[in-house]
């Protein structure tokens, strides 16, 4: 039992090792992975963008929280 056991795994692991080259060598398949790449580094470049923006946007408000206490000073002074 043991034997025949060992045949088929062997067997299983030949197959597998057969699948593995015949994807390799499928330009389907390196262009799908080319595609995912590309698609991965837009992401990336998109994501990069968005911290970018939020910064911006994050800083943005901090100023406008600046200028809102700079306004009623500024408003007391020309009524002085």
């Amino acid at each position: 039992m043991d034997a025949k056991i060992t045949a088929l795994v062997a067997q299983q692991q030949e197959i597998a090792d057969q699948a593995c080259d015949a994807a390799d060598k499928n330009p389907d398949l390196a262009k799908a992975l080319a595609d995912l790449k590309a698609a991965a580094d837009e992401m990336n470049d998109v994501a990069r963008k968005m911290v970018d923006a939020t910064t911006f946007i994050a800083n943005f408000n901090t100023l406008l929280g600046a200028a809102n206490k700079v306004v009623p000073v500024l408003q007391s002074i020309s009524k002085g």
